[in-house]
């Protein structure tokens, strides 16, 4: 995935905003999946996989990701939009205006990885290893926006990521126990 990115953006504005926001939105999932990963997988261990108790749960779990990842989705966005005018980030004025463009969309990501940090928790649980495979779907699908969609400045990356997030939640509750 770099270095298709690298093939096609080379080091430039795009590239330095899309790395910034990612990693602001991203960075939330990050922590609610570490905090997820810790509280949730011991509990899921001892229970059977086909308890109503953890279809119920995994619901509730699904729910709790959207709507934090909601409310992260929302801060990130006030963040972004208000820091590089700001200066804040130390962006140049073309990498803060590609930044103030694209967050909208980037925001996208803080709720769809924290859906994928529950689903994969519960594969963890079943002892599934497959979510290590899973892992690889979004840089796969963002990978083939960037080789196979012609022109759009940085879009086919953005849309590329929240395809390939999508594609891996789709994949991942599919293989649910």
């Amino acid at each position: 995935g770099e270095m298709a990115v690298g093939a096609r953006y080379g080091a430039g504005a795009e590239v330095d905003a899309f790395t910034l926001v990612f990693n602001i939105v991203s960075w939330p999932a990050g922590v609610w999946g570490a905090a997820v990963t810790a509280v949730l997988l011991p509990i899921l261990v001892r229970e059977t996989a086909g308890s109503r108790d953890l279809t119920r749960l995994r619901r509730e779990m699904l729910g709790a990701a959207i709507v934090v990842g909601g409310a992260c989705a929302l801060a990130c966005l006030a963040l972004v939009e208000l820091s590089p005018s700001a200066g804040l980030f130390g962006l140049a004025p073309s990498s803060a205006a590609v930044a103030e463009k694209i967050t909208p969309l980037l925001c996208l990501v803080a709720p769809l990885m924290m859906m994928l940090v529950v689903f994969s928790t519960f594969l963890m649980a079943s002892q599934r290893q497959t979510s290590t495979l899973l892992e690889g779907v979004m840089p796969l699908v963002a990978c083939a926006a960037i080789l196979l969609v012609p022109g759009g400045g940085i879009l086919p990356l953005i849309w590329g990521v929240l395809a390939g997030l999508a594609a891996q939640i789709f994949l991942s509750a599919c293989v649910q126990p």
